[in-house]
C-alpha cells in the first residue's frame, strides 16, 4: 500500500512515513526494496523499456490514464 500511494499520489516519503505511523527513512527503504524486487521479476523497469530507443515498438499490453479531476478552491 505504502508504494500505491507513492506513485499514485505523488506524496512525500514524510507525509507516508506519517499515515503508516514510521519514519521517513523506513518509508524509503521499503519502497526501495519493493521496487528492486519487481525490478528482479521484471515487472517495474521503466528505465530498461525507455532506453530501448523507440517506445512505439514496445508491444504495451494495456495503457492506463489516470485522469481523476478534483474540485479546487480558488479565490474569487
Amino acid at each position: 500500500m505504502l508504494v500505491l500511494s507513492y506513485y499514485r499520489e505523488y506524496r512525500t516519503l514524510y507525509h507516508i512515513g506519517m499515515n503508516f505511523v514510521i519514519h521517513e527513512s523506513s518509508a524509503s527503504s521499503i519502497l526501495h526494496k519493493v521496487e528492486d524486487i519487481l525490478i528482479k521479476l521484471g515487472q517495474f523497469d521503466l528505465p530498461k523499456i525507455l532506453s530501448r530507443g523507440n517506445v512505439d515498438d514496445t508491444n504495451w499490453p494495456a495503457v492506463i490514464i489516470d485522469a481523476a479531476e478534483n474540485p479546487i478552491e480558488r479565490p474569487k
